[in-house]
């Protein structure tokens, strides 16, 4: 039974790697799938797509300065 099971698991992990989103042309290192939210772009690109799409959402994922880990750009409306 244990070798059904890991039989199993790794065919579960084979089509959730063919299954990711392409890796970032930074060639971001990360672990699992990769959120809807996550855009491979600079921190100005970044405020200016939140500027621009508001009715997309208010949050954008993206690479960190040193390539290795993620940044959060978020965006908030203030009345006056």
């Amino acid at each position: 039974m244990l070798k059904e099971v890991v039989e199993k698991e790794k065919m579960r992990r084979q089509e959730r790697v063919s299954s990711r989103a392409p890796s970032s042309p930074l060639s971001l290192p990360l672990v699992g799938e990769i959120p809807a939210c996550f855009r491979p772009v600079s921190r100005t690109e970044a405020e200016v797509l939140l500027e621009r799409h508001p009715d997309c959402g208010n949050m954008l994922l993206r690479p960190g300065r040193d390539g290795s880990s993620l940044a959060v750009t978020t965006r908030q409306d203030l009345n006056g």
